[in-house]
This record gives structure tokens, C-alpha cells and sequence, in this order.
């Protein structure tokens, strides 16, 4: 009953856990879409000024032809980006039973508390499942010693006969004896000893597993978080700073369209690449979380 009930356990965690999963690549995947649709935009604006250019003479003719070349592959990566949300919303949509489901609200806390963690590795279902085992194999034990103990059964039988003989009435005892309990009850006892001790030396095993799993898993989340504030902090402000200085130059004529259409798209790049490493990081918290923590966030 014990190993049943934490079974269930483990399967409505797994179901959570990939739930909160699918929820993260749809949002993520919508705010993508979202970039490269402000792309769009402003290339779109670019473009827009390639006329009043060429016919100044500020822009040679074959660069009006590169926005639309960058408009087409950026309809390419739209494509994709939105394959992208209706690949995650089915994912959702098979772990809610919600049909069309849509993402609400802001994203959850991704920060990890590493003490509690710790503390909570000793309440995992895997690890209920594991102690069931061991009280099961001490069962065993028990039982095997038991057989080894004599027992005994009372039975009693009444008969009635032909008159000229009377009423019969018997009671007997019977004693079961273990009998070679060298070569037949003590091999099987000290087999059942053996195996309930493997059974808590796995059952020890594991739970140093976990604790290794988790400290391992806390350094990796780490390098993470490392790498989205360093994206956030530094690499995505200096590619903002130089589309905007190349906008610049290209309003007062100093560079050619080409290098402003590129610092855009960088920027965009940029953007992206901030989301993914977020995504990479929100992703792997929630994991953790969920499969570390008895009660759910």
C-alpha cells in the first residue's frame, strides 16, 4: 500500500512537473515571435526610407533590394517561431486536457533555496518506494523465522454410530516439527537476513544519490543564472547601444543601410538569445523544484 500511494505520488509530481514545462516553452515561445515581429517593424521603417535615399544618391540601387531580402528570411524564422507555439500549446494541452490552452499571468519565482531542498530529499515518493521495499524484505524475515517455530492445531471429530456400539467422539494434536532446520530453514533464513539488508543499503544509497543529484544540479543552475545576467547585464545593452548608434548614422548618412539593417537584427539576436538563456535557466529551476520539493510550488 505504502510503495501504491507513493507511486501515485510520482506520477501526479511528473505530471506537474511537465505541465509547468509546456506552460514555460509556450510563453517563451510567444515572446520570441513577439522579437522578431518588432523586427519586422523596423525594418519595415528602414525600408521605407530606401526611395527618398536612392533618389538622392545617397543609397546605391542595389541596396533597396536588401530589407525585402531580410524581410523574406525573417518570415521564414516567424514561420518556424510560431510552429514552435502550437508544438508547445499541443504539449500543454496533452498535460491539462485544456483544449487551446493560453498562457496567463507572470512567470513563477526561479530562485532556489538550497537549505530547504536539502531537507526535503528525505520525503521524496522514490524514496517511500525504497523504504516499502525494506519493511517488505523485514516481513520476509519475520516470516521465515516463523516457519521455522513449531505449530500446532486442535481437531475434534463426533460420530454417531450404530446403537449397539455408542456415540464415538475423538480429539487429536498436531505438532508440525522443523525438522534439518540446518539445511532447510536456516538457509532460507539467513537468505531473507541477507536480502532485507541489501534492501537498506539500497535504500541508503539512494538517498546519497539524491543528495549528489541535487548538488550537482545546483551547479549547473548556477552557471545558468551566470549566463542570463551576464546576456542580461552586459551582451544584450552593448548590441541595443550600437543598433541605436548605427540608426543614428544612417539618419545623418554616414553608414549604409546594410550595416543598419544588421545592427538591428543583431539586437534582435540579442533579445532572443536573452530568452533562451531565461528560458534555459526558468526551465531548469521549475525542474528542480518540482522534483525535489514534497509539496509543490
Amino acid at each position: 500500500i505504502t510503495a501504491a500511494r507513493a507511486n501515485k505520488e510520482a506520477l501526479v509530481q511528473d505530471a506537474q512537473l511537465y505541465s509547468a514545462l509546456s506552460w514555460i516553452d509556450l510563453h517563451y515561445a510567444q515572446r520570441r515571435l513577439h522579437i522578431l515581429e518588432v523586427l519586422q517593424q523596423s525594418l519595415n521603417e528602414l525600408s521605407a526610407t530606401v526611395g527618398a535615399r536612392l533618389e538622392s544618391g545617397i543609397t546605391r540601387p542595389a541596396e533597396a533590394f536588401e530589407p525585402e531580402l531580410l524581410i523574406a528570411k525573417l518570415a521564414d524564422r516567424r514561420s518556424l517561431r510560431a510552429a514552435d507555439i502550437e508544438k508547445a500549446r499541443a504539449m500543454l494541452a496533452r498535460w491539462t486536457g485544456v483544449d487551446r490552452p493560453e498562457t496567463e499571468g507572470s512567470l513563477p519565482d526561479f530562485t532556489l533555496d538550497r537549505e530547504v531542498l536539502l531537507n526535503t530529499v528525505k520525503e521524496l515518493p522514490i524514496l517511500d518506494i525504497q523504504d516499502a521495499k525494506v519493511e517488505r524484505a523485514e516481513a520476509d524475515v519475520e516470516l521465515a523465522r516463523a516457519n521455522k517455530r513449531p505449530d500446532f492445531s486442535v481437531n475434534a471429530s463426533y460420530a454417531h454410530r450404530r446403537p449397539e456400539y455408542g456415540e464415538y467422539v475423538s480429539v487429536g494434536v498436531t505438532i508440525d516439527l522443523p525438522l534439518f532446520a540446518k539445511k532447510r530453514q536456516n538457509p532460507l533464513i539467513d537468505a531473507r537476513i541477507l536480502e532485507a539488508s541489501a534492501a537498506r543499503l539500497e535504500a541508503s544509497d539512494l538517498e546519497r544519490q539524491l543528495q549528489a543529484e541535487l548538488s550537482r544540479d545546483f551547479a549547473e543552475n548556477r552557471s545558468y543564472r551566470e549566463s542570463w545576467e551576464r546576456s542580461k547585464n552586459t551582451l544584450l545593452p552593448l548590441a541595443k547601444k550600437q543598433a541605436e548608434l548605427e540608426q543614428v548614422s544612417y539618419g545623418a548618412g554616414r553608414v549604409d543601410l546594410d550595416t543598419a539593417l544588421n545592427a538591428a537584427v543583431a539586437f534582435a539576436e540579442a533579445e532572443i538569445d536573452l530568452l533562451d538563456r531565461e528560458a534555459t535557466l526558468v526551465r531548469d529551476t521549475v525542474r528542480i523544484k518540482y522534483t525535489y520539493e514534497r509539496t509543490q510550488p
